[in-house]
């Protein structure tokens, strides 16, 4: 068994750079539902062999239906499963949304509000990743 995957947006790919021992499957910009119509369909052992899987979407969306985030969640099978929280002062509809999948779903969460940077989005640093790493890394049952 593999140790992580990561999914997701452009946090996504900062906390993969952080992270250089985790396969990602992140791209800059990318809404949920985007991210599955391009992804999905690769082979489900991609997304099933790995101990734990980080899924940063919902920043990018401009609904907050979920459709999307259940059908990316129903795909990964990872032992544990740690969703990044969208900005609660920028993105409080598509956070909300990720709570609510990530609670159907028994998932952990977690909040980068308190490391995001001037447009309250993105954490501004290679620090403030790496604290998120560590964040992701203690939370690991």
């Amino acid at each position: 068994m593999l140790e992580c995957l990561i999914l997701g947006d452009s946090i996504g790919r900062g906390i993969s750079s952080v992270m250089p021992d985790c396969v990602h499957i992140t791209e800059i910009g990318i809404s949920t539902d985007l991210w599955y119509k391009k992804y999905h369909a690769r082979p489900l052992l991609d997304m099933e062999s790995y101990r734990y899987t980080v899924i940063s979407l919902g920043s990018n969306d401009q609904d907050n239906s979920g459709a999307g985030m259940r059908r990316i969640r129903e795909k990964v099978r990872s032992g544990q499963v740690i969703w990044v929280l969208p900005s609660k002062e920028v993105k409080a509809k598509q956070r909300a949304m990720v709570n609510t999948v990530a609670g159907e779903f028994g998932d952990s969460v977690l909040s980068i509000t308190d490391r995001v940077g001037a447009d309250k989005v993105h954490p501004p640093t290679v620090q403030a990743y790496e604290q998120i790493a560590k964040s992701i890394k203690d939370s690991i049952r």
